[in-house]
């Protein structure tokens, strides 16, 4: 019953990334008629932002500092190639995360059909571990490449834009594209492969007992 919730649960987990891409596609479809692109959403780090001093309402000793370093940018806007970043950005995320949940779903149902040292098994735990590694080295290129094709594009007055690896001047307002590059999926792909290569293992050792028997 439980590998067959969680069956359940994958397929929902498939149903959703779908819905979801139908839905980023449809807007991109809608937007590139009206010559646009999808509204973007970045995190952003400000260099140069306004501090607030923090005191014991008793003492009035300072304790700490309220800074507006951080903010969120939404614009509606790049060129060709940027809009082709933001299609590519929908196919390649929700495509490689339909094909790790369906191949999932695969392992837990051999491991529930009782024969999960298959070669089926061992295959679906490869393509699960690259496609994590692929989402992870895609999320890196969406965070500190796809901006730079964005910002020659847009100004703030009385600020400067700049990408991730952005260092400011002194006296000067910046505001960064603030990349959160994880490397978790990236870990996570690997452990994966080298559980596919004990399930190859197992499978070796499983066939050549039968050949013994």
């Amino acid at each position: 019953m439980k590998h067959r919730a969680l069956e359940h649960l994958l397929s929902l987990g498939i149903g959703l990334v779908a819905i979801g891409m139908a839905a980023g596609l449809g807007f991109f479809l809608i937007a590139a008629l009206n010559g646009d692109a999808v509204q973007t959403t970045l995190p952003l780090a400000i260099d140069g932002a306004a501090r607030h001093a923090v005191t014991m309402r008793d003492t009035g000793a300072a304790v700490g500092a309220v800074a507006g370093d951080h903010g969120t940018m939404q614009v509606t806007a790049g060129g060709a190639l940027y809009r082709f970043g933001q299609l590519l950005d929908i196919v390649l995320s929700g495509g490689l995360l339909i094909v790790i949940l369906h191949r999932l779903r695969r392992v837990v149902a051999a491991i529930a059909g009782g024969h999960p040292f298959e070669h089926g098994t061992v295959a679906a735990l490869r393509m699960i571990g690259w496609a994590l590694i692929a989402l992870n080295l895609w999320n890196w290129v969406r965070i500190l490449v796809l901006p730079l094709l964005l910002l020659p594009h847009l100004s703030v007055e009385g600020w400067r834009l700049a990408p991730a690896i952005a260092r400011g001047a002194p006296g000067e307002h910046l505001m960064r594209i603030d990349a959160h590059v994880s490397i978790v999926p990236l870990l996570v792909g690997l452990v994966v492969l080298v559980l596919a290569e004990a399930f190859r293992a197992g499978q070796a050792l499983r066939e050549d007992n039968e050949a013994i028997v």
